[in-house]
């Protein structure tokens, strides 16, 4: 089977990287971990890289993701204004908030996707073995059921190009040498208050609408009524 033009271009990438690991290159092979769930790897690429690059915009933009999958979205926020304001393009900013609700989706797509992996040869197992029937080698209509082995060496293909790095906040750390964005400087808008609504991040959500009715006093009263709601929603948690 030949292979694809993509295929061809991230290997030839991946040998420059791996002949010169000082490449501005180490963005694509970071965002290759992370489509790889390699969260730990990426950031020690991405790290690696910004010592070098302090100003590259692309790292930001990931470092930003690599927080987000991480579930540290105020950190993530932070490095997605970063990335926006070294392009002067507040219209990206708003479009990595709105990505991070569909980065939480993937992340909990794949912890549920390699759950269903361990458990599926296993319900499957127990389906026929309760089943009167069952006589130890039943096979299904036309298609042979697979043995133990074979689901075991099954799974185990799936998961090794299917990693989630376990982190510690000790190797999970933000560079010290990346000049920090106050969150003071976050753009604020509506969107960015109904993430840490989903967060469950209350005070948070309710400091942005406060600091929208400053910003948009003809919608005072629109805002005071989701401020409520919130306050509601987190009285009903306690």
């Amino acid at each position: 089977m030949s292979k694809s033009v993509e295929q061809i271009l991230s290997k030839k990438i991946n040998l420059i990287y791996e002949y010169n690991n000082n490449s501005p290159l180490f963005v694509r092979i970071a965002n290759s971990e992370l489509e790889q769930n390699n969260i730990l790897q990426a950031f020690q690429i991405l790290e690696k890289g910004l010592k070098l690059y302090p100003n590259h915009p692309v790292a930001f933009f990931l470092l930003g993701k690599t927080f987000a999958l991480k579930g540290k979205i105020n950190k993530a926020l932070e490095y997605f204004k970063k990335g926006s304001d070294l392009i002067q393009s507040g219209e990206t900013y708003e479009y990595y908030v709105k990505e991070i609700e569909s980065i939480k989706k993937q992340r909990m797509l794949f912890e549920e996707t390699r759950g269903n992996i361990f458990t599926s040869g296993l319900r499957d197992k127990a389906v026929h073995t309760n089943n009167p029937g069952f006589s130890g080698t039943t096979e299904r209509p036309g298609k042979p059921d697979s043995s133990l082995d074979e689901k075991l060496d099954e799974l185990a293909r799936k998961i090794s190009n299917a990693k989630i790095s376990t982190l510690t906040d000790e190797e999970f750390r933000e560079p010290a040498y990346v000049n920090k964005v106050s969150g003071d400087n976050l753009i604020i808008s509506e969107t960015l208050a109904k993430i840490y609504v989903a967060q469950e991040e209350y005070n948070e959500a309710i400091k942005v609408y406060e600091k929208l009715i400053k910003k948009e006093p003809a919608k005072h009263q629109y805002y005071s009524e989701k401020i409520n709601e919130i306050r509601s929603k987190s009285n009903n948690t306690l």
